[in-house]
This record gives C-alpha cells, structure tokens and sequence, in this order.
C-alpha cells in the first residue's frame, strides 16, 4: 500500500451452502422449512475493512462482518508484508497473516488464524488513473473451536487446512473495486468497493 496510505472498504462476502446437508441444516434455527439467513445457495455477510500502510513494506488491516438477521458475526484483523516489487514489470509478492474471531453466541468461541503467500501483477488501463491487478495465491489456516453451552459438553476441535485463491482489483483513481474466489471444501466468493487515499 506505501507508508502512510489508508484504504476503507465495504465488503460482501459470501459462502455456498447445501441446505440438504444437515451439517447446515441443523446448524442453525429455523421454526420452518424457511432457511432465513440466505437466499439461493449461499450465506452472506455485508462488512467493512480498513486497511492503513505502515512502511512501505507493512499493512496492517481490520474488519468486521455480520449478516443483519443472524446472531452472530466475524471480526479480523491482518497483518500484510511486501517481499518483493518489480516495478519495472509490474509484479509483486507478499505474505500476510491473519486472525478471525466469531463474535454473538454465548456458547462458542471460534478463532481461525491463517498464513497466505500472495503474488499479482499490474496492467496499465489509462496512465496511472486506471488499472487491474489480477492476483492468485495458497493459504494454510487452523480453526480452533471451543464450546461453552451449559446443554452439552463437547471437546476441543482445531483443524489445519488449505486453500487457494484468485482474484483481480480494479483501481480507477481513489476507488477500488475487488473480487475474490476461493478455492477450498467449501467455497467462497467476495466483493470489496473501497476508496483509497
């Protein structure tokens, strides 16, 4: 990003569920048939993220997400560090780590931690007022869950796993627009429409 630059963002992300499959169907309330919380195929949760330059190498970020109807929500924070940038050819790589926290029901705490190694490329559309920066990258995480219901007492989970991702920004002076797909068990996709400055 480069010391001293700030980016805020409002973000979409969403997750493909089978409603069919009773790991989602009996995960979460439902008086009916009606499964409220999504429409279609997938789970949504509208967000916000900042993200601020520290050195020219160093970002940090945080953000929060919540679907309006739900009783729960996430909230992150990363940190992002450039190793390498060639600006003759428009490359660049870093590697960021990552937290996410759930945050809402009383009888679950879930933090997943993460370790991505990112590397896109820049492509000129007008001068330096426009441009797209397609990006691909692989990330390993672990999941640490901890249940605190009074109803039942289950053990500890923590889970490694991995995933890929693709994606583009598209930067058209101070704004910003992004799109991820990730690439794992279960998919996701992600929209972010930010300003920078």
């Amino acid at each position: 990003m480069g010391k001293g630059r700030v980016e805020l963002s409002m973000l979409q992300w969403q997750t493909g569920i089978d409603d069919a499959d009773d790991a989602w169907n009996d995960t979460f309330v439902h008086p009916d048939s009606t499964h409220w919380l999504f429409e279609g195929a997938g789970l949504k949760f509208p967000g916000l993220m900042l993200r601020a330059g520290v050195t020219n190498k160093i970002a940090l970020g945080a953000y929060a997400t919540k679907n309006p109807r739900a009783n729960y929500g996430f909230y992150g924070g990363q940190l992002q560090y450039s190793l390498g940038h060639n600006t003759q050819k428009n490359w660049a790589a870093s590697t960021r780590l990552s937290f996410v926290s759930l945050f809402g029901p009383d009888d679950l705490d879930l933090t997943v931690y993460g370790v991505d190694l990112l590397a896109s490329r820049e492509y000129a559309i007008y001068s330096t007022w426009a441009s797209v920066s397609p990006y691909a990258g692989v990330s390993t995480y672990l999941s640490s869950a901890h249940e605190t219901a009074a109803a039942v007492s289950l053990r500890d989970e923590k889970v490694l796993g991995f995933q890929g991702m693709v994606g583009a920004l598209f930067q058209l002076s101070r704004a910003r627009i992004g799109v991820e797909y990730n690439l794992a068990r279960v998919n996701s996709t992600s929209l972010k429409v930010g300003v920078g400055f």
